[in-house]
């Protein structure tokens, strides 16, 4: 859906290029995705959250989070896009990882084991409520400030890294897998990648795949913008300060000067 938004705005074989890699990848990493652990309980999804690693890793995102939040989202918020993006992207991860835990409890109430009143069930619903509001919160700083579309792109692939790295380490989703498929999920990964940052920086280049491989390079034309243009004979015929209320001409500025001593004889 992300791709097929930006069909119309295609002009050259770049951005079709950019789309086939993206679909392309997505394909791999859906096919290669791993299996998930039999859970029986919501119980046993909390310990998986209770863990070391991922004590660890999210104490970093909220230590990170909230560096972003108070300190550089006030200063670098409105110039830099990665400040709202990474504050999303990090507390997104965190929520992912709780709506996961919300979806195997419904359905293992769906399946008749009622999980939905207990006290983990709470916490990760809490937490999920908590995150959403926040990354909704910077997610509309981010699209009212930047483009859209640099926004879109640039928020899915940090999104999606730490997605794939909270996941890991809470679920321990590539402890099963060998060695040919975690590489072939890591290529599928770059390869989508690379397909939304052709289809970004080329969204608004000019027609032909020359220009579109320009952006893709960094090495886009700059355009020559000329806002009014100066008559230069006109400029040098007028007399300096004529008509020009900023820089009087020297009778005017004495005519003003004349008049302004008169007033003060007067009082």
């Amino acid at each position: 859906m992300h791709m097929l938004v930006y069909m119309h705005v295609l002009r050259h074989s770049c951005g079709y290029l950019a789309c086939f890699l993206a679909v392309a990848g997505s394909v791999v990493l859906v096919s290669h995705a791993p299996a998930e652990a039999p859970i029986e309980s919501v119980e046993e999804i909390w310990q998986l959250a209770t863990q070391r690693q991922f004590l660890v890793y999210s104490a970093i995102v909220i230590a990170l989070s909230l560096l972003l939040i108070y300190r550089y989202a006030p200063r670098y918020g409105r110039t830099h896009l990665l400040v709202y993006v990474l504050i999303c992207s990090l507390i997104g991860s965190l929520s992912v990882v709780s709506c996961k835990a919300l979806g195997i409890a419904v359905k293992l109430t769906i399946r008749g084991n009622n999980q939905l009143f207990k006290r983990e069930t709470c916490a990760f619903t809490a937490c999920v409520a908590v995150c959403v509001v926040i990354q909704m919160n910077y997610l509309n700083k981010a699209l009212d400030t930047f483009n859209t579309a640099i926004v879109s792109s640039t928020y899915y692939g940090c999104f999606t890294t730490c997605t794939i790295t909270a996941s890991m380490i809470m679920y321990k989703d590539w402890e099963g897998q060998g060695a040919g498929s975690i590489t072939i999920q890591v290529l599928g990964f770059l390869i989508l990648m690379a397909g939304v940052y052709i289809l970004t920086v080329t969204r608004d280049a000019s027609t032909g795949c020359a220009a579109g491989l320009r952006n893709v390079l960094g090495r886009q034309r700059s355009a020559e913008y000329h806002l009014c243009e100066t008559n230069e004979d006109d400029d040098d015929d007028q007399p300096f300060g004529e008509n020009d209320p900023l820089n009087p001409s020297p009778p005017a500025a004495a005519e003003v000067l004349r008049r302004g001593s008169s007033r003060v004889d007067r009082v």
